[in-house]
């Protein structure tokens, strides 16, 4: 266990320097005044220890208690580690739904100390969503968002990403926990998902110009995962220094840029909710995504504000 451990350091730390320079060049044009340094050093923050678990019950609770186990020995934590799962239990989304997460799959939960104030928090998931939707690309895949930041192959969920604050810890610190769940390698799925869930092995397969995932192995795809997030989000908190600074507009995010060329539920017509498995959901139609990651809709119902932004909750697309 401990040699693959270091074997995902060595393959996360060979990809994110080269998407740190990948990256330096590609949003040049964008980011004009952040070096290619600059990402390189920020991108460092992610993925400092990363700690693999062959089967587990779940990833927050664990990632948590070791926050408060350290913080109430009088170590301040280190922003950046990952728990990395090959497989989980009793694994939970939002909601308390059951997350099927079998061996074949990538379970990560990351500690992040967040850099951008609470009313932009949103940005961590969007930002992972973009990371996972550009990885999936490179295999030659299709993907797309869901708001707020699922991942679809062909209108079925591949990955889910869920945020959660851990509250003040021992040391009065507050951490951001990223949580994300990759159908990579799964072959089948239960019957009672089989019509909403995929994977990406299975719907490469389907395309004969695609790079069957089989071919890489789940321990690669995870690792230049990670490295692409580590560098995502190092542009992001470079941007958002830029932006505080007056340097940079909120217009230029280069994250929020990236998310609304993978949202294909702009323009359409869609029920919305908080919870959609409640029943309880009102009809409406998207018109955009904001600068700042909300998404702007008219309601189709009689309500006192037909144009509205919001940060969170769930979508469908009204199939026609």
């Amino acid at each position: 266990m401990h040699n693959k451990g270091q074997y995902i350091k060595r393959l996360t730390h060979a990809y994110r320097k080269g998407l740190s320079i990948k990256y330096a060049f590609s949003h040049a044009p964008i980011i004009h005044n952040i070096s290619y340094n600059e990402i390189w050093g920020r991108s460092l923050a992610l993925g400092r220890e990363i700690i693999l678990i062959q089967k587990t019950e779940g990833l927050f609770d664990i990632l948590k208690n070791k926050i408060w186990a350290m913080e109430q020995t009088g170590r301040l934590f280190t922003p950046g580690l990952i728990f990395w799962a090959e497989c989980l239990t009793n694994a939970k989304g939002r909601f308390q739904r059951d997350w099927y997460a079998p061996f074949g799959g990538i379970y990560l939960t990351m500690a992040i100390h967040p850099d951008l104030p609470r009313s932009l928090w949103h940005l961590y998931g969007q930002m992972s969503a973009v990371a996972i939707c550009k990885e999936i690309k490179t295999l030659g895949g299709k993907p797309s968002i869901r708001w707020i930041s699922d991942v679809l192959i062909k209108g079925k969920k591949c990955a889910g990403i869920l945020v959660k604050a851990t509250g003040k810890t021992p040391m009065n610190e507050e951490y951001i926990m990223v949580g994300m769940g990759i159908n990579v390698n799964i072959a089948s799925f239960p019957k009672a998902i089989r019509d909403e869930a995929t994977s990406i092995c299975l719907e490469s397969d389907h395309e004969p110009d695609h790079i069957p995932i089989r071919r890489l192995s789940v321990i690669t795809f995870g690792s230049r995962l990670m490295a692409r997030l580590s560098v995502e989000m190092a542009i992001l908190h470079s941007w958002y220094a830029r932006y505080i600074q007056e340097e940079l507009q909120l217009s230029e995010n280069p994250v929020i840029k990236d998310y609304k060329s993978f949202a294909d539920f702009v323009g359409k017509d869609i029920i919305y909710a908080d919870n959609i498995d409640t029943g309880h959901f009102i009809e409406a139609s998207v018109k955009g995504i904001n600068d700042d990651g909300s998404l702007l809709m008219t309601c189709k119902e009689d309500v006192e504000i037909d144009l509205i932004s919001i940060y969170e909750g769930e979508i469908r697309v009204k199939v026609k």
